[in-house]
């Protein structure tokens, strides 16, 4: 699976023609849902889509700051395999194609209401009451970033629970102009928490091997006094007491 990222002057005839095929296809044909997809706001947006061998699989648009509105916005979100993962995968990738290249701090989305849990999930808060579109029930939805996390492969300031899960953070490859929101997707788990070991398992070691380590120690002190015949050095010898006494 391949994740390509363009500005709508850089998308080739072949892309665009794609996209507005597969858009189609899922908003008018699959929805049963007449209605004008193409709006003007596809020039002024950043078209995020993930594609194999059979074309493209996952796609959405992010529109730039005060073109559709005051901030980011996130639209045309659609995935054409169900429940494996690439409606989450999109939506991090439009998140963060959002932030590197739009420089945005707040993205809203007009969410279908039956995929509320999917951004809920994500970070998404419902900011509006339910309303009708096309036919289909709707609610707005917006996210703000937390500028106290980073990224750590990029340094980056990326919210925490935007970050892919940890099973879907090895998908490759990536395309040339998608470097960053590959390495977002890979390698941006955040945590500043360390493993712990349990306890139990140092006392358990030490009680086990620290006799065995005080004898060889003790033998070991032995063997150096003998063989530098210095029997009346005191501090090795009070050691040695030491140490059999233990």
């Amino acid at each position: 699976m391949e994740l390509v990222i363009k500005k709508y002057q850089e998308l080739t005839l072949d892309e665009l023609y794609e996209i507005l095929k597969v858009r189609a296809e899922v908003f008018v044909v699959e929805q049963h849902c007449v209605y004008q997809d193409m709006d003007d706001f596809d020039q002024c947006a950043v078209h995020v889509f993930l594609r194999d061998d059979d074309g493209i699989q996952a796609y959405l648009r992010v529109i730039e700051p005060g073109k559709a509105g005051e901030d980011a916005a996130i639209g045309r979100v659609l995935s054409k395999k169900r429940r494996c993962g690439l409606g989450t995968e999109i939506v991090y990738a439009g998140i963060e194609a959002a932030k590197s290249r739009m420089h945005a701090s707040k993205i809203r989305i007009a969410a279908q209401t039956y995929v509320r849990s999917l951004y809920e999930n994500i970070g998404f808060k419902q900011s509006s009451e339910e309303f009708m579109e096309d036919g289909i029930p709707h609610i707005e939805m917006i996210t703000e970033y937390r500028s106290e996390e980073f990224s750590v492969n990029t340094g980056r300031r990326i919210p925490v629970r935007f970050t892919a899960p940890s099973h879907r953070r090895n998908w490759l490859p990536c395309s040339g102009q998608s470097n960053s929101v590959c390495r977002f997707l890979k390698y941006s788990k955040v945590t500043k928490q360390k493993a712990a070991v349990p306890a139990k398992h140092f006392s358990w070691a030490a009680a086990f091997f620290t006799p065995f380590l005080l004898s060889a120690l003790g033998m070991h002190l032995r063997f150096l006094c003998i063989k530098r015949k210095n029997t009346d050095n005191t501090k090795q010898t009070h050691l040695i007491h030491f140490i059999f006494s233990l």
